[in-house]
């Protein structure tokens, strides 16, 4: 079953990496283009984000291609099993660990790609970006992660539980990921990457982004 919503967490070495930061001012433009194609529906869920507590019902989000990566994280899931523990992961998962197993497998480099942007609500947006969402679930926004799942099941037309553990499985594999050095990838870009000269200068490339260090929690 092929499903249309699912985390698609950013590792953790490529936070802050975005064509977004990249063209400063000049994102607003790009934006429009894919939110004036889909009239403002989200292209996930066909919704328009009615009821947004943020101001905003759909965003341009980016969509990243990760799957240098796979060998690595089809490696590391291979050698945890089916017990798929939370200690059982934390005690495998760590950057010496990874870095080591993709050593043995040669998967070096790893390039994130930038793959398309795309018109999201903010519903779809919080179950793409849910690593984020978590750390908006306190205070006001304590319902935030519990809208998420409601949301990631209603889209795909799965259960509460399925859908729980898609989220951990997506945690794990963000967890892996954020062990790697990651490279960036602009192919396909560069028309509205590239700035004129006088009008003003764009961030430099981060090229190689060390491993992360980083905790893993239970949900």
């Amino acid at each position: 079953m092929t499903l249309k919503l699912t985390p698609r967490m950013v590792p953790s070495p490529l936070w802050g990496v975005a064509l977004r930061t990249d063209l400063g001012s000049r994102w607003l433009p790009e934006v429009s283009r894919p939110i004036r194609e889909y009239q403002s529906l989200c292209e996930i869920c066909g919704g328009y984000g009615a009821d947004s507590p943020t101001g905003w019902r759909t965003c341009c989000d980016e969509d990243w291609d990760y799957s240098d990566a796979d060998p690595i994280v089809e490696e590391v899931l291979r050698i945890l099993g089916d017990t798929f523990d939370v200690a059982g992961v934390t005690a495998l998962v760590t950057p010496v660990n990874v870095l080591n197993i993709a050593s043995r497998l040669g998967s070096a480099p790893f390039v994130a790609r930038l793959v398309d942007l795309q018109c999201v609500c903010w519903r779809c947006n919080q179950v793409i970006h849910y690593g984020h969402t978590e750390t908006l679930n306190k205070g006001s926004d304590w319902l935030a992660t519990r809208a998420a799942r409601a949301h990631a099941a209603r889209v795909n037309k799965v259960s509460d539980e399925r859908v729980a553990k898609i989220i951990y499985g997506a945690k794990v594999i963000w967890a892996i990921r954020s062990c790697l050095p990651w490279s960036i990838e602009w192919t396909g870009w560069e028309r509205i990457r590239n700035v004129k000269a006088g009008r003003g200068r764009r961030r430099a490339d981060p090229g190689a982004l060390p491993a992360a260090s980083f905790q893993f929690g239970a949900e």
